[in-house]
C-alpha cells in the first residue's frame, strides 16, 4: 500500500494520520511505502533530512515502512484561505510550483502513471 500526505504545521494531516492510527492492525500486515508532499525543509544537508523524517514521527510507532519518499509541493496563494496564507507567511514559506513530475514518477509504481 502506498499512503501520503501534504504536511501541515510540521506533521501529516490529522485525517491521514486518524486513519492509519485506525487501521493500523489491517496496515501491519501489509507492506506500506509512506510519501510526504512538503514545502520546507527542502535542502540537502543533515538539517534539512532531519526536519523532513521528523514528519513521521507520529506515524513510526504504528508503522514500519518499507519505503519513504519525501516530494516538494506546491504554494499557490491565491487557492488559500486568509489564515492559511499568514501561516505561510509566517514560516516564511517558498512560494511557487517545486514539484518534481520526474522525480515522482521514478519513485511512484508504473501503474499509476499509464
Amino acid at each position: 500500500m502506498i499512503l501520503g500526505s501534504a504536511v501541515r504545521m510540521a506533521n501529516w494531516l490529522p485525517e491521514m494520520v486518524d486513519f492509519i492510527k485506525k487501521n493500523q492492525a489491517e496496515l501491519g500486515r501489509k507492506p506500506v511505502a509512506l510519501f510526504t508532499v512538503h514545502i520546507l525543509n527542502l535542502g540537502d544537508n543533515e538539517a534539512s533530512r532531519e526536519a523532513r523524517h521528523a514528519y513521521l514521527n507520529s506515524l513510526h510507532p504504528c508503522l514500519n515502512p518499507i519505503d519513504e519518499a519525501f516530494f516538494p509541493g506546491k504554494i499557490d496563494l491565491e487557492s488559500l484561505s486568509f489564515v492559511d496564507r499568514l501561516m505561510v507567511k509566517m514560516v516564511k514559506s517558498p512560494i511557487g510550483d517545486f514539484r518534481d513530475w520526474k522525480q515522482i514518477r521514478a519513485w511512484s509504481p508504473v501503474i499509476f502513471w499509464e
